[in-house]
């Protein structure tokens, strides 16, 4: 039975792939490492087309929402002080981005569940944000 650097070895015999650390091709490469940037390579499985859809539709605006507060709240801290605005704009992004934490790390848990699950999940960010956008321009 051939170990995995042979069958990596063997797999790279023949075709151009590149290096996923640096690019070079490692085409007829002889051992389990990229001659140009040194990273140690393994033969590993992955999927065609990952399901990235749901993931980034939450991602993108919890991110915009956190760094939003973040950022408008820092502004405005330094314009006029802490005032209620700026104490939503602060709380909102601490909590958006406790979210956004959470949808990080939870990528590969929203990746394997079912449709509903996920669009529940996208459904949830999005109300977050608009729900924090809404709580902002009421304290106006």
């Amino acid at each position: 039975m051939p170990t995995e650097d042979e069958l990596l070895v063997q797999y790279l015999g023949g075709r151009d792939v590149p290096c996923p650390g640096c690019g070079y091709n490692v085409r007829d490469l002889r051992e389990p490492r990229c001659p140009e940037c040194g990273d140690r390579l393994v033969l590993s499985l992955a999927l065609a087309e990952p399901r990235l859809g749901y993931f980034l539709g939450g991602l993108i605006p919890l991110a915009m929402g956190a760094g939003f507060g973040v950022f408008t709240g820092a502004w405005g801290y330094s314009q006029i002080g802490l005032e209620l605005e700026i104490v939503t704009l602060l709380a909102g992004a601490a909590v958006l981005g406790s979210l956004l934490f959470g949808w990080i790390r939870g990528r590969s848990r929203i990746r394997r569940a079912g449709r509903m699950a996920r669009s529940l999940a996208l459904a949830g960010c999005s109300a977050a944000v608009v729900a924090f956008v809404v709580v902002f321009f009421l304290t106006l």
